[in-house]
């Protein structure tokens, strides 16, 4: 927001911390940090996704000076969470 009040131009960006993690390291830790259980319907590949994908931040770092904060997916999940439980109705209720 900073970069947009100081008059920088509007841009996407991808944000992470160079660590990546797979679908089913990331429903783990999910199950471990909100206590629910999460169904998981295994299916094969579909064509064209890619094996691997991992954001890369290094255009946010240059423009932006932007770092991310944590790299631990346990403390990522479980901000998140509280973030969800703070905003939504719903899930504060269930």
């Amino acid at each position: 927001m900073q970069h947009l009040f100081d008059g920088g131009d509007s841009d996407a960006y991808n944000l992470g911390n160079g660590a990546g993690f797979s679908v089913l390291e990331a429903i783990e830790s999910a199950r471990k940090v909100t206590g629910k259980e999460i169904f998981i319907d295994h299916a094969p590949r579909r064509e064209g996704d890619q094996a691997i994908l991992v954001a890369d931040a290094a255009r946010a770092r240059q423009s932006l000076n932007w770092l991310p904060r944590y790299a631990d997916l346990d403390v990522i999940v479980a901000h998140a969470w509280r973030w969800e439980l703070n905003h939504d109705k719903q899930l504060s209720a269930a």
